[in-house]
């Protein structure tokens, strides 16, 4: 879920949603897939709801969230001009 939480905000190239300015839109996206899914499986059989696997799966949406913030805020921060890069401090 982490991998797809940061491809998801990566691909939505870093756009929050306006209620929630800290959540990236792609984290939204994933997290209410993963809750359908999670949900859905009430009624399939042989397939149990499990809330501990609900909230692994949030842990993995959280990190994947925060590994696209720090992705874009290097970006960002190597993009300004007189920002001094790993290669140039020596």
């Amino acid at each position: 879920m982490g991998t797809m939480s940061a491809l998801a905000n990566l691909t939505a190239r870093g756009r929050r949603v306006s209620f929630l300015s800290f959540v990236g839109l792609g984290t939204i996206i994933v997290a209410a897939v993963v809750v359908a899914e999670e949900i859905s499986q009430i009624w399939i059989p042989g397939r149990t709801f499990d809330l501990y696997d609900l909230a692994a799966d949030f842990l993995g949406i959280a990190g994947g969230q925060a590994l696209a913030t720090r992705s874009w805020r290097a970006r960002d921060q190597s993009a300004r001009p007189g920002t001094p890069t790993a290669s140039s401090e020596g």
